[in-house]
């Protein structure tokens, strides 16, 4: 049979890892090339090294404990979508000037069904689009 052979699909060697050195780098990059870091997709995680995740816009809003209070407050900010509880706690703490005490007192909420579920400091963002804030003003 004279047909060609079916082409085969080769995947390219793996891009060097940040802080790798260029003696690690794959073969044939061109010098200028071999110390930049790989073009991944932001949801990858590379052996442990947390890579910046698509942002999102998220609605922060002043949680009412007291009837007959103000009105409720609210803020959208975008932040990364695996921003942690924490690091939330300091983006909206920068945006409206909190003292370093009302970033302490500020606690992030979440609405779980008919109920709220307080966040802990390493808990992640994920798929929630609105938060709650209790202890800190707007």
């Amino acid at each position: 049979n004279d047909e060609a052979p079916a082409a085969e699909f080769c995947p390219p060697p793996p891009a060097p890892l940040a802080g790798s050195t260029a003696a690690e780098a794959p073969q044939g990059l061109p010098p200028e090339l071999a110390d930049s870091d790989p073009i991944v997709p932001p949801e990858i995680r590379v052996r442990g090294v947390r890579l910046r995740a698509e942002d999102v816009e998220v609605t922060f809003t002043e949680m009412v404990v007291e009837e007959g209070s103000e009105s409720k407050r609210s803020i959208k900010l975008r932040v990364p979508g695996d921003s942690t509880v924490a690091e939330l706690r300091r983006r909206v703490g920068d945006e409206l000037g909190w003292d370093p005490q009302a970033q302490r007192r500020a606690k992030f909420v979440a609405k779980a069904g008919s109920s709220f579920v307080g966040l802990n400091e390493d808990d992640r963002l994920g798929g929630r689009r609105t938060l709650l804030v209790r202890g800190a003003t707007l």
